[in-house]
């Protein structure tokens, strides 16, 4: 902790930090000056060697670079001195305004690459360029801040994490390596913050967002020229070699995708009748989105459930007074959460998308659980093991690989129906669930040992910390709005933890296809769509219109289910292919269907399509090695995507 009194300067206010440092308004005693100084909390005799090196930083004298006066060891830690500048940082700015105009923007960002030209040419790199490090002054006066700072670590003495921010992270520095063009893409992202309101790549975990940041494909940004966004995404280019080769150049890329100035959009005389988050939708979306009370959205594939749900948040943060942190956002999957985030972030700034309760159950499960995790004799820094270490633990246990993911699968069976390892034992009724019973029960001693929780874990370590008075006033207590999409995926724990977190008067809206349950494997059921039903009495509103396929699948959809005992409400689609799109043949025995499949590519291939138009789609592994084996052979090049090929499988080779 830093008190009131550093060396020579008098401690005024706390200004920001992060992992590695804060920063504080400080007034020099001697100089009679206010200064920004950072107090890192790295170990002295990790600093002591970046001093000399940190020094060379006062050499940048530009003035859109804040003033670097001084690096010491003041009480054992290292302190840097800077200018103070009054103003806010871009990121304050994004949450109170959202995304900026184009030539806002663009007079920001220009003012930044002429900050890391000069930097460049002395030699120094930024490796951390993003919204909290760029300051605002009066007039829109750019002074970028944290200047060649991330430069001075040294992944052996500290954290490597402290030499960039994930979201703002090139791909060449996830791997360590840093060049100018590294703050360019930096840079890129940054102006795409702010003519888009939301980072260009977003995940909630770190491989899924490294994953997006390799892939190199952002989403288009609305209502701006598209040669100034083409030269954008160019500068987001995964490959250095194909982005500008250095910041000045990046600028005259940008200055001339717009031949002549662009005037700013002026608001309307008068607010539009119909908000634009309702703009689009159906009468059926609409008023799911305006309800009051608890709600049910029923519909199938592409009908338009989750476009009802992202309305229906936005509109009650930005026309019936919520607070973002009174809406909880929630869904199955990680790569689901990453698209409703992306969906909301038309509507809403980064602030309120930040301040938002928004991710998979899990992920939000956790943030629950770590309030209260102490009590029930977990660390605050919650441990979760992913899959792979489960199986380890596990294989450790059976010592046998594939028993290893068997018991897994059974005990996490076993956890979706809240069953401890004793109530489990009791009803084991055949040797394999006696086996199990016992490897369950092994299993939970070592995480226990661990003080480690798995996924299945974290759920009903929530429902517990729920049960807390206090916590649940806290965190439950100020929630209005709990949205919950595909809730056809949900298992009894989850659906148990909905409850829990509506449990203090918040409305839940679910969007559920009752027709469909792909995870029954892992404990889902339909069956919580009609329990909540039962419990929640809600509005139901059934979306019967498709706008993700032709007339022409969904009739043969409905001709497949139409001899089904419940056949499901019919769907009916928005648009006609206006010719046959589904073309179906019976092959005669597994050989003959690949034969088939291998023709029909190479003959469209040699009409001049490309290898990567088509997709080859099988129910299960084993279906796939005939494709496999036909494919090697006539030399048609593939990806298998989600199995291993059965030639790489350990056992074969």
């Amino acid at each position: 902790m830093v008190g009131k009194r550093l060396g020579k300067f008098e401690i005024k206010a706390w200004i920001g930090g992060g992992q590695f440092a804060d920063v504080f308004l400080a007034f020099d005693t001697v100089v009679k000056r206010d200064f920004a100084v950072k107090v890192s909390r790295a170990r002295e005799r990790d600093v002591r060697g970046l001093i000399s090196e940190a020094q060379v930083l006062a050499a940048l004298e530009h003035p859109n670079i804040v003033r670097f006066y001084s690096a010491d060891v003041i009480e054992g830690r290292l302190v840097i001195v800077m200018e103070f500048v009054e103003g806010k940082s871009l990121r304050a700015l994004l949450d109170e305004e959202g995304k900026l105009s184009v030539p806002r923007a663009l007079a920001i960002i220009y003012q930044v690459l002429d900050a890391l030209e000069y930097a460049h040419s002395k030699g120094i790199l930024h490796r951390d360029v993003k919204p909290e490090n760029i300051l605002i002054a009066q007039g829109d006066r750019v002074k970028l801040t944290d200047f060649g700072l991330a430069a001075l670590v040294n992944p052996s003495r500290l954290s490597a994490s402290m030499a960039g921010t994930p979201l703002y992270m090139a791909p060449e520095a996830w791997q360590g390596k840093h060049t100018p063009q590294t703050d360019v893409w930096a840079a890129a992202a940054v102006l795409y913050e702010m003519l888009s309101g939301h980072p260009p790549f977003y995940d909630e975990t770190y491989e899924g967002l490294r994953k997006k940041i390799f892939s190199g494909k952002p989403s288009p940004i609305r209502e701006i020229p598209q040669e100034l966004e083409r030269v954008v995404r160019e500068a987001l280019s995964p490959e250095p070699e194909n982005r500008p080769p250095s910041a000045k150049a990046f600028k005259e890329r940008l200055a001339s995708a717009l031949p002549r100035p662009v005037e700013p959009v002026r608001p309307a005389a008068e607010a539009p009748a119909v908000p634009p988050e309702l703009a689009a939708l159906t009468e059926e979306q609409r008023e799911a989105v305006l309800h009051e009370g608890h709600l049910l959205i029923i519909g199938g594939v592409g009908s338009g459930k989750t476009t009802a749900l992202v309305a229906r948040a936005a509109h009650w943060i930005l026309r019936r007074g919520l607070e973002p942190e009174e809406v909880l956002v929630a869904t199955f999957t990680g790569k689901a959460a990453g698209e409703l985030r992306e969906r909301l972030a038309a509507h809403l700034t980064e602030g309120q998308l930040r301040r938002l309760w928004l991710g998979t159950l899990h992920y939000l499960a956790a943030k629950i659980a770590s309030v209260g995790a102490e009590r029930e004799g977990y660390p605050e820094e919650l441990v979760v093991l992913d899959e792979k270490e489960v199986h380890e633990i596990l294989w450790g246990l059976v010592g046998n690989e594939e028993r290893a993911r068997a018991f897994a699968r059974e005990i996490s069976r076993a956890k979706a129906r809240m069953l401890e390892p004793e109530a489990y034992a009791q009803r084991a009724g055949s040797p394999w669930q006696r086996q199990v019973a016992k490897v369950y029960r092994e299993y939970q001693r070592v995480l226990r040992e661990m003080k480690a929780l798995d996924k299945d874990d974290v759920i009903t370590l929530a429902l517990r910390v729920l049960k807390h008075p206090d916590i649940a006033q806290d965190l439950a207590g100020r929630l209005k709005l709990v949205i919950v999409d595909e809730f056809q995926d949900l298992n009894l724990p989850q659906f148990l933890l909905v409850k829990a977190l509506a449990s203090k008067g918040a409305w839940v809206a679910a969007a559920a296809d009752d027709s469909q349950a792909i995870y029954g494997f892992r404990g889902a059921s339909t069956e919580f769509v009609r329990r909540f039903r039962g419990e929640f009495s809600p509005k139901v509103i059934f979306l019967t219109k498709n706008f993700r396929n032709y007339e022409e699948i969904l009739s043969l959809a409905r001709n497949l289910i139409a001899r089904n005992p419940e056949s499901p409400r019919p769907a009916f689609a928005v648009k006609s292919a206006g010719r046959e799109v589904v073309h179906v043949r019976a092959a005669e025995d597994p050989e003959d269907e690949a034969r088939f499949v291998a023709d029909s590519i190479t003959a469209m291939v040699e009409e001049g399509r490309s290898w990567e138009d088509f997709a080859v789609l099988f129910r299960t592994h084993a279906q796939g090695r005939r494709f496999e084996d036909l494919f090697a052979r006539r030399r048609i090049p593939f990806n298998l995507e989600g199995a291993s090929s059965f030639y790489r499988r350990p056992e074969v080779r």
